[in-house]
C-alpha cells in the first residue's frame, strides 16, 4: 500500500543536497545547456557552479582559467606538436605511411624500454587509429581491414574494427605487454570514454575538411603515455595522415577542427601543428627521410565578377598568388604569410559575416606560417647555454656545484639579536568593528558604536610578556612562515621577548594591546627577520660571489637547454600583436607589449645580423627559463639569444627610473661575472633607452664584438 505524505517533504539525496547548497562541479560542461539541465541544477540549489570544458561557448563562457596548450605539454600531458603528412597521391600512400610511422615508434619504444633511462622498463606499443570512410563509400571498413592484412601483409590479430555494429574492442586490455592491437579502423569515433594513450598516430582517408567525428580521434592521439615525457624525441608527438587533393591545404583544415571542434585557442596553433611533406624513402637513407617541409596553404573564394583588389592583382604578379575560376567564383590560392595589406584587401571584399571569417582565416593561418618558420620546429636547436657555479675555497678541490641563493644562505650564521631589536614603523589598527543594538521609540534599531568608549587595553589581562613571547616564538618557527625554521628555538624565543620589550618599554604599548594585536605582531617580526636575513645573503653573496671568496665558473658541466617542444606560456601571457619576429626560437612569444620599450629591444634583437635566434625569456619558470643567482633569488633575464659564432648573449632591458636600484645593479654585475668567467662562452648587456648617446640596437651592436 502506498502511503503520501502531503506537505511533507521527501527523503532524497537531491533534497539533502539542496539543503546544504553544494558546489557542484560540472565535467564536459558544454554539453549541459539545455533547459532539462539547467533545471537540475536548480533544484539542487547549488551555492557555486564551476564548469570544466574543453570546448567553451564563444562569448557566452564565464572563462575563469584557461590552461594552454603549451602548460600541458610542459606538464607531459600531452604529445605536441602534432606532425601533420597530408598525402594528395591517395589514400594508399597515407595508409602505408601511417604503418611505416607506427613501426618506427614501436622500434624507438622497444629502444627505450630495454634502454638505462629514466623510463626503463615503461612499456609503449604505438597504435594508429584509421578512420575509414562510411559503408557506401570506396574505402570504407573492410576495404581498409584487406588492405592492411592482404596488401601491407599486417597480422590480422593486429587490426580491430570498432564501429557501431562491430565491437572488435571489447574485453581487450590495449595496455597489456600480451595485447598484439596496433591498428584500429573506425568511421565516426570510438565509444565515448575510451582512453588509450598507446594511440599515437591518426590516419584519416576521408578529406579533413569533410570527415565528421576527427576532433574526437585527434583528442585520443594526444595524451601522454603515464604523463612522463619519453627520452625518444619522436615519442613526444603526435602524428596525422591525413588525405587532401591540394597540397598545403590540410594544415589549415586541421586548425579549423582544433580550434572550433576542440576548444584550443587560436595562438596554440603555431606550437601544435608541424605540417611536414610525406615521407621519402631511400636505399641508402635512413628510414624517414624528409625534403623541407611545405608551407600551409591558404585558399580564399571571391565572386566570379568581382573586380580583383588592387593588392590580389599585385601578388598574382608577384608570384605569392595564384588565382583559378569554375565559373561561379574566383579562388586565390595563397603559400606562406599573407602580408597585412594584401589580408585587409581580401576581407575588405568580402560581404557580411565574411569578413569575420576569412579574417579569423588569415589569422590562423599567418600563425600556422610562423609555427612551420620557427627554428624549434625546423629542428634547428639552440646552443646550451652555461650556468654560474661554485666551488667552495680556493685550490680546485671538489666539484662545481649549481649556484643558487640558498647555498649562500647555508654559510650565514643569523644572529638575531646582533643588534637592538628596532621595529621602526610599525601600527596596530583596531581590528573589531563596535556595533549598537538599541530601541528607538518601539523600533529595535542597528547602528555603530564608539570603540573609544570600551578601552579593553587599559584592563589588567592575564598573558604575560613570556607568555607573548613564547607564542610568537613558535608562530615565527612555524613551517608556513616559512622565516625561522632554520634557527633553534632558543633564539628566536629571545629574540621575540626582546621584541615585546622594546614596545612595552621603549615604544610605551600596553601588553594587552599587543596581546589583542599578536598576529599583525607576529607577521612584523617576521617580516624583520626577512630582512636581516637579505642584509646578511647580500653581504655574504657580495663577498663569495663578487669579490672572490668561491671559485666561480660558467661551467658547461651545469648547462640550461632550451627544449624545442617546452615553451609553456601561460595563455593570457602570450604576445598577441601585430608584428610576426622572424627569428624568435619558438613560433609563440611571452608576454610582450606592442610599442612598449622591452618590444622596441626585442625589434633591435631580431633586427641584428650577429643574432642567429633568441628567445623572450620566461619570467619565473625555472624549468623552461634560464636564471641567473642573485642576493635576493632567481634573475631570470629578459632575452637569451644564439649568435651566429655559436656565442650565447643575454640581453635585459631596464627603464631609466631603475637604473639606480640596488637589485638592478646588482643583476648587471652578476651577468658580468656570467660573462667574464664563461671562458668568451657568453656576452651580457644591460640595456637602456638610452645609453651614452647611444639608441638600443647600437648598445647591442657595441657588445656583440
Amino acid at each position: 500500500m502506498l502511503v503520501r505524505f502531503v506537505g511533507q517533504p521527501r527523503w532524497s539525496l537531491a533534497n539533502w543536497l539542496a539543503l546544504r547548497q553544494p558546489y557542484v562541479i560540472v565535467d564536459e560542461a558544454h554539453n549541459t545547456k539545455t533547459e532539462r539541465s539547467f533545471e537540475a541544477l536548480k533544484r539542487l540549489n547549488p551555492a557555486l557552479i564551476l564548469e570544466l570544458t574543453a570546448t567553451p561557448i564563444p562569448k557566452c563562457t564565464n572563462v575563469l582559467f584557461h590552461v594552454s596548450a603549451q602548460q600541458l605539454q610542459a606538464e607531459h600531458m600531452i604529445k605536441m606538436p602534432i606532425t601533420l603528412i597530408e598525402h594528395t597521391r591517395g589514400w594508399q600512400a597515407a595508409v602505408f605511411d601511417a604503418v611505416q610511422n607506427q613501426r618506427l615508434l614501436e622500434a624507438l619504444a622497444q629502444q627505450e624500454e630495454a634502454g638505462d633511462g629514466p623510463n626503463k622498463g615503461a612499456h609503449i606499443r604505438p597504435i594508429v587509429l584509421l578512420q575509414a570512410q562510411n559503408s557506401t563509400e570506396p574505402v570504407n571498413v573492410d576495404v581498409l581491414r584487406t588492405h592492411l592484412v592482404d596488401e601491407l601483409h599486417i597480422p590480422a590479430d593486429q587490426v580491430k574494427v570498432a564501429t557501431g555494429s562491430e565491437r572488435g574492442l571489447e574485453g581487450l586490455d590495449l595496455a597489456s605487454r600480451a595485447c598484439p592491437v596496433r591498428y584500429i579502423i573506425t568511421v565516426q569515433a570510438l565509444r565515448e570514454g575510451w582512453d588509450c594513450p598507446f594511440a599515437y598516430i591518426l590516419c584519416s582517408v576521408q578529406s579533413i575538411r569533410s570527415a565528421t567525428a576527427v576532433e574526437q580521434l585527434l583528442g585520443r592521439v594526444l595524451r601522454m603515455p603515464y604523463a612522463t615525457r619519453r627520452t625518444q624525441p619522436a615519442l613526444n608527438k603526435a602524428y596525422a595522415h591525413v588525405t587532401e587533393a591540394e597540397t598545403g591545404m590540410a594544415a589549415n583544415a586541421l586548425a579549423d577542427r582544433l580550434i572550433d571542434g576542440m576548444g584550443f585557442d587560436p595562438l596554440d596553433m603555431a606550437s601544435m601543428i608541424a605540417p611536414q611533406l610525406p615521407l621519402e624513402f631511400r636505399d641508402d637513407g635512413p628510414l624517414f627521410a624528409r625534403t623541407p617541409p611545405d608551407l600551409p596553404s591558404l585558399a580564399v573564394d571571391l565572386p566570379a565578377d568581382k573586380v580583383l583588389p588592387q593588392a590580389v592583382q599585385d601578388a598574382v604578379t608577384q608570384g605569392v598568388a595564384t588565382i583559378s575560376s569554375d565559373g561561379s567564383r574566383q579562388r586565390i590560392q595563397l603559400r606562406g604569410a599573407v602580408p597585412a595589406a594584401l589580408g585587409e584587401a581580401l576581407v575588405a571584399a568580402q560581404k557580411g559575416k565574411q569578413r569575420e571569417q576569412v579574417a579569423q582565416q588569415i589569422e590562423r593561418h599567418n600563425a600556422l606560417v610562423a609555427g612551420a618558420q620557427a627554428p624549434a620546429h625546423r629542428g634547428a636547436t639552440f646552443v646550451p647555454v652555461p650556468r654560474l657555479c661554485y666551488r667552495a675555497g680556493q685550490g680546485g678541490q671538489g666539484d662545481l656545484v649549481l649556484l643558487e641563493r640558498e647555498a649562500v644562505l647555508e654559510t650565514v650564521d643569523l644572529n638575531l639579536l646582533a643588534q637592538p631589536v628596532a621595529l621602526e614603523g610599525f601600527t596596530m589598527a583596531e581590528q573589531g568593528t563596535l556595533w549598537e543594538v538599541y530601541l528607538d521609540g518601539h523600533k529595535l534599531r542597528v547602528g555603530r558604536g564608539d570603540a573609544a568608549q570600551l578601552p579593553l587595553d587599559h584592563v589588567a589581562g592575564t598573558v604575560t610578556a613570556d607568555d607573548l613571547a613564547r607564542w610568537l616564538a613558535a608562530e615565527l618557527q612555524h613551517p608556513s612562515r616559512n622565516v625561522a625554521v632554520d634557527i633553534l628555538p632558543t633564539p628566536v624565543r629571545a629574540f621575540a621577548l626582546a621584541a615585546v620589550h622594546h614596545l612595552v618599554h621603549d615604544k610605551h604599548i600596553p601588553l594587552e594591546q599587543l596581546a589583542r594585536h599578536q598576529y599583525p605582531l607576529a607577521q612584523r617580526l617576521a617580516t624583520h627577520i626577512a630582512e636581516l636575513r637579505d642584509k646578511a645573503a647580500q653581504s655574504a653573496f657580495r663577498q663569495l660571489m663578487l669579490d672572490g671568496g668561491w671559485e666561480i665558473a660558467a661551467s658547461p658541466s651545469h648547462e640550461f637547454k632550451f627544449d624545442p617542444a617546452v615553451y609553456p606560456v601561460p595563455g593570457n601571457k602570450r604576445y598577441q600583436g601585430k608584428f610576426r619576429f622572424s627569428k624568435h626560437y619558438y613560433p609563440v612569444l611571452a608576454d610582450l607589449e606592442d610599442g612598449s620599450e622591452e618590444w622596441r629591444c626585442a625589434m633591435a634583437l631580431d633586427e641584428q645580423p650577429k643574432v642567429l635566434h633568441w628567445v623572450r625569456n620566461l619570467d619565473s619558470d625555472p624549468v623552461a627559463g634560464f636564471w641567473l643567482p642573485t642576493s635576493f633569488g632567481r634573475f631570470f633575464p629578459d632575452f637569451v639569444c644564439q649568435l651566429t659564432d655559436g656565442r650565447v648573449f643575454v640581453a635585459e632591458y631596464k627603464g631609466e627610473h631603475l637604473r639606480a636600484v640596488p637589485k638592478e645593479i646588482e643583476k648587471s654585475q652578476v651577468g658580468a661575472v656570467w660573462a667574464e668567467r664563461s671562458g668568451g662562452r657568453a656576452v651580457f648587456a644591460m640595456v637602456y633607452k638610452h645609453e651614452r648617446g647611444m639608441t638600443m640596437a647600437q648598445q647591442i651592436e657595441a657588445v656583440l664584438v
